[in-house]
């Protein structure tokens, strides 16, 4: 059986490592993109069973721009999108309707709070 990929689409190394390791270490394949425009491309290469999209990252573009090419490109439109943030604020939409992400996380956060979340959204 294939194992789960998860697209990670954040600038901050640190950040890519550290969800890249708990999630290898859980048996998920992991990609990483370091930007909007390459996690969009990178996303419709792949076909990831799931994105983590940081919103605090300064990308060409806005997030919100980049998470609706997301959901509206026909490749990828019903991929699983998590928001991670080190701002509240920008977590206030929930819900798993298409016109926002499927599930917010604040940072910090906790690996088994990660975990859980990804399980829930795909499975393992």
């Amino acid at each position: 059986m294939s194992r789960k990929c998860i697209l990670i689409i954040d600038e901050d190394r640190w950040q890519v490592k550290t969800l890249g390791r708990i999630l290898e270490e859980r048996g998920y394949r992991v990609h990483t993109a370091k930007n909007g425009e390459e996690g969009i491309k990178e996303a419709q290469q792949i076909n990831p069973d799931l994105i983590t999209l940081d919103v605090n990252t300064r990308m060409e573009r806005l997030e919100a721009e980049i998470y609706m090419d997301l959901i509206f490109s026909s490749e990828i439109r019903n991929i699983p999108v998590i928001f991670i943030s080190h701002n509240e604020r920008d977590l206030y939409v929930t819900g798993g309707t298409r016109d926002c992400p499927d599930e917010c996380i604040s940072k910090p956060f906790k690996p088994e709070e990660l975990l859980e979340t990804v399980f829930n959204l795909i499975g393992d």
